[in-house]
């Protein structure tokens, strides 16, 4: 665990394959928790303004990409890799926002944008093409003349597990996707899609239902009974209640890890201070 303001903290990042840039004394009480990883992390994190953001990098992730975060107690989850890499970058704009990229998700090029106290969650075994944008807001107002208020608000937005998108895909605010769907390329996602579906085009439609994918382009019998095990789980089903249930156990736990991580450090200082 590195304090970003601390004294040598940007060398002990950067040997772990992170770069940390902006100004140190404003973001105090900013944490990087990264494990060890034998792959290619190259992570660039820079701390326009705020503190008490929390960033986790879990064993053997492959993370690279650069992240702009302009906000207070943010956190950034990736969980670790079980094949390929996580190219990723984003814009995290305001406070209380949160990326959780779970376990074996991987990307060839993702771009995701969070805003004002949303969360964008990546199941576990998604897998994402290049030129994908995930976006949890319109990052401008649309104004409704007649009752003058702004009618795009942020929302948060959910991928279930082993979803793969396809090149050029474009997730907008308040989407929901099942597990394992498909999302052919170029789609425009504005709608919630079911589990088990190939979804295209702008808007993107259903186009075949009782569909799933394998990464492999030969797959044997064994590998896709294996996956539609997976994909056919009712577990792996998101609902709403249990969307839900999710978007608050995420903003708790990020409550609580950046609560828990402050006092750790407070409690070194003072033992540093007593000698």
């Amino acid at each position: 665990m590195v304090r970003t303001d601390e004294e040598g903290a940007r060398d002990k990042l950067r040997d772990a394959g992170i770069h940390v840039s902006g100004p140190a004394h404003l973001n105090e009480h900013t944490f990087v928790i990264c494990e060890p990883t034998p792959g290619d992390r190259s992570l660039e994190l820079n701390f326009s303004f705020g503190s008490r953001n929390v960033i986790f990098l879990g064993q053997g992730d492959d993370v690279a990409g650069v992240f702009q975060i302009l906000g207070d107690d943010n956190l950034l989850i990736f969980e670790g890799k079980e094949d390929g890499p996580a190219r990723i970058s984003g814009q995290v704009h305001g406070s209380n926002n949160s990326l959780l990229w779970r376990r074996g998700a991987t990307s060839n090029g993702t771009n995701v944008i969070l805003q004002d106290g949303t969360t964008i969650s990546v199941g576990a075994d998604c897998m994402f093409a290049e030129r994908i944008t995930l976006r949890s807001t319109d990052n401008h107002a649309l104004i409704d003349i007649e009752s003058k208020r702004a009618v795009n608000p942020p929302a948060d937005v959910f991928i279930g597990p082993h979803v793969w998108l396809a090149d050029g895909v474009t997730v907008l605010k308040g989407v929901q996707i099942g597990a394992g769907s498909v999302i052919a390329g170029g789609a425009l996602v504005n709608r919630n899609v079911p589990a088990q579906v190939l979804v295209g085009g702008i808007p993107a439609k259903v186009i075949k239902k009782g569909a799933t994918w394998t990464r492999d382009i030969n797959p044997t019998a064994e590998m896709i009974d294996a996956v539609l095990d997976v994909a056919s789980s009712d577990r792996l089903k998101p609902s709403e209640a249990d969307e839900e249930r999710l978007a608050r156990e995420n903003k708790a736990l990020k409550k609580i890890l950046s609560e828990t991580l402050i006092a750790q450090s407070a409690l070194a200082d003072i033992l540093r201070s007593k000698g």
